[in-house]
């Protein structure tokens, strides 16, 4: 059966449409697609998840609604409406799930709201990219000023960003994708990031293979709701 379509409007001020999958009283799994996406970039993988899961997938805000805001790809905009949206749901605590630019929100959620984050998934981390991640001026003088490129910089300072966190993390990408490089070398200066390494697949690990993303995605959240977790879990898919 489809999920049905919900729409809420914030306390944010935006209107946000989401569906729910799952059991109501399950582990909490917020779905935060890329940017210009909807809930529907993981519609493949909603029911392969395990049945002790409660999923919300969101549709970021103004897309393919007319009578929707025009949608801001601003980062703090998105992590707000995803706080609010959670507490019109009178979820106080949830398994985060991030691709492309929605890890990039991920990444925020979990550093400044340490207590409502349980653990966080980044899918396909592209904040490599200029477009995708918030560089400052500073940022750049700094790589200029010490030989790095900008890349590195964008490493260096991703990688202080995912130590600050306290909650489990997972970084998921394909060894096919333009940034597994860099990725790679965020995850060796991140010691408690589990990585999950998928042969052969791109950024899209979602969409490329739904059945092992939603098996590991599912393995990942039961793993956080027991307790701690160990790194271990590093081979490639």
């Amino acid at each position: 059966m489809a999920p049905i379509i919900q729409s809420a409007r914030l306390a944010t001020g935006v209107r946000l449409d989401f569906v729910q999958y799952g059991d109501p009283a399950g582990i909490p799994l917020l779905f935060l697609p890329g940017l210009a996406d909807s809930w529907r970039s993981f519609e493949h993988v909603l029911p392969l998840l395990s049945k002790s899961i409660h999923a919300i997938a969101v549709t970021r805000p103004g897309h393919g609604a007319p009578d929707h805001p025009p949608a801001s790809h601003h980062v703090g905009d998105f992590a707000a409406d995803s706080m609010a949206l959670l507490d019109t749901l009178g979820i106080h605590q949830a398994v985060i799930v991030g691709h492309s630019h929605g890890a990039v929100v991920a990444r925020q959620l979990a550093v400044r709201h340490r207590d409502r984050v349980a653990g966080t998934v980044f899918v396909g981390l592209p904040s490599i990219a200029p477009e995708h991640r918030s560089a400052t001026e500073h940022s750049l003088e700094h790589s200029r000023e010490h030989g790095g490129t900008h890349h590195e910089v964008a490493v260096r300072e991703i990688s202080a960003e995912l130590n600050a966190i306290t909650s489990p993390m997972m970084l998921m990408w394909g060894d096919a994708d333009p940034h597994a490089a860099e990725i790679q070398r965020i995850c060796d200066t991140t010691p408690e990031a589990i990585p999950v390494i998928y042969s052969g697949v791109g950024d899209a690990l979602h969409c490329e293979d739904p059945e092992l993303f939603g098996s590991d995605l599912s393995i990942f959240a039961v793993l956080v709701a027991r307790g701690p977790l160990s790194t271990s879990w590093n081979s490639p898919r």
